[in-house]
């Protein structure tokens, strides 16, 4: 006999789970102890609330990638231009940080 779906889950199926913003696996709904969680499948970041639709929409919510505050997206390799920045700068981790993130494009 196959078993029920909750209502979380019943949820989660209409509005969709985005997949985890931390590692990209698949996630899943559960309710231990009676709080409605969507839990990655990978790394098993968890979001909890009272209601199984709480916890789908703050799981499936994003900040925009290039829109957060303080934060700059940079190549994953440094650019010559990068690299130069960082040798030409003060010899602290900080300041080389800064400078080489400022180099970025």
């Amino acid at each position: 006999m196959p078993e029920e779906l909750t209502e979380t889950e019943i949820l989660a199926d209409a509005m969709g789970l985005l997949p985890c913003p931390m590692c990209g696996s698949e996630a899943k709904v559960s309710t231990p102890y009676g709080v409605q969680c969507v839990i990655c499948k990978g790394c098993h970041l968890t979001i909890s609330d009272h209601d199984g639709r709480g916890a789908i929409r703050k799981w499936n919510t994003r900040l925009p990638i290039a829109g957060a505050h303080g934060w700059k997206l940079v190549p994953v390799v440094p650019t010559s231009a990068m690299r130069l920045a960082g040798k030409r700068c003060d010899k602290t981790e900080l300041r080389i940080y800064q400078a080489m993130v400022n180099a970025a494009p």
